[in-house]
């Protein structure tokens, strides 16, 4: 899942955190080889790492953020309808280092194979996955084996290593990464020809300090969802991750376990750091808002950050919405000892954004 630039980079990656079980060597093969194949792009690129690095990055992108299924994809989707922004596409992960030379053929072979084996997003209800989607950096970085992503917690099923990457308090991990994004953000300047950048990243809840040290100027919305849809998504969607691309398999008995104490990781640290953000940059939205109301939501945002809503994109806009409204939400199975069990572990949020136990999931 989230390999592709160096073989060598690659294997001392699984070396240094425990290797993978036998069983998940299939998976190992897949991206193995797939470092092989995308390690001469990667080379061609570093001809050009000069050149990229002398890019000036914007100071005010807007950083979409919140919890993982809070609805942080679907906010970035809506927004992404407008021209003016740029952002990471399912393409820029597939193909980190892929020179423009070589671009249209690649994404319009990609955009066939995916529409004729009908491949999907496995974190979206299944939709049908689409080469210029918007997605997250952190997904690029770790495509690009990239040591310091979070997501590397999730390939190796280790907690630690999870909050590790995402808190980033290690002063010489927390530099490295903040190049290394900033790096991937001017490659995407220089694609878009500098339009606004749209980013959307679950774990940087957590980098609020972090990032403002970046982006100055950065435009922040947080993406507010009831914890008890949010442990019960998460079970089902970190499941999923771990039985296609994980190298350790999941310990079903520990998973709600991981899943209440990053909530706490990723949540606390907002708690504590979004006060650096000046008020004019920072908007909250709730889930229910955006499923109940996405243009009103949209709007908002508009306002907020003095943009202006093209009306051109209105109608476009609101046939998205509307279309996304026919994906069946997952139903889950729920019991009244799991509702109390997610009130005492979560129970400071819960009442914090005055939620309740859902009737039906």
């Amino acid at each position: 899942m989230f390999i592709s630039y160096n073989p060598y980079v690659y294997c001392k990656l699984i070396i240094d955190n425990g290797g993978f079980q036998p069983s998940r060597i299939l998976i190992f093969l897949i991206h193995f080889f797939r470092t092989l194949i995308l390690f001469p792009f990667g080379l061609l690129e570093f001809a050009y790492k000069k050149k990229i690095e002398k890019i000036n990055l914007p100071k005010d992108p807007i950083i979409i953020i919140g919890h993982y299924r809070s609805g942080t994809s679907y906010l970035q989707r809506l927004l992404s309808i407008n021209p003016n922004f740029a952002y990471i596409t399912n393409y820029d992960v597939l193909y980190p280092y892929m020179p423009t030379i070589f671009r249209t053929f690649f994404f319009w072979f990609s955009r066939l194979l995916s529409n004729v084996f009908k491949t999907k997003y496995y974190h979206l209800n299944d939709v049908i996955l689409k080469m210029d989607d918007p997605m997250e950096d952190e997904l690029a970085l770790s495509y690009q084996c990239y040591e310091n992503s979070a997501y590397w917690g999730i390939v190796f099923f280790d907690l630690n290593l999870m909050n590790e990457n995402t808190l980033l308090k290690n002063t010489k991990k927390r530099d490295a990464f903040l190049d290394h994004l900033a790096f991937q953000h001017k490659k995407l300047v220089i694609r878009s020809r500098k339009k606004m950048l749209l980013i959307k990243n679950p774990p940087h809840t957590a980098r609020i300090k972090n990032l403002l040290t970046l982006y100055p100027e950065a435009r922040f919305i947080f993406l507010i969802r009831n914890p008890y849809e949010v442990f019960f998504s998460m079970k089902k969607l970190w499941s999923k991750i771990n039985k296609n691309y994980g190298l350790r398999n999941i310990q079903k008995d520990k998973l709600a376990e991981i899943i209440y104490k990053h909530y706490h990781t990723l949540m606390g640290a907002y708690e504590n750091e979004k006060g650096l953000i000046p008020t004019q940059n920072l908007l909250e939205v709730r889930y229910e808002d955006l499923i109940r109301n996405p243009i009103h939501v949209l709007n908002r945002v508009y306002k907020k950050f003095n943009l202006e809503f093209p009306e051109k994109l209105y109608n476009t806009t609101l046939g998205f919405s509307d279309s996304s409204k026919r994906y069946q939400r997952s139903n889950y199975k729920f019991d009244t000892d799991s509702i109390e069990e997610i009130y005492e572990q979560l129970k400071d949020y819960i009442e914090k954004w005055k939620y309740s136990a859902p009737i039906s999931i």
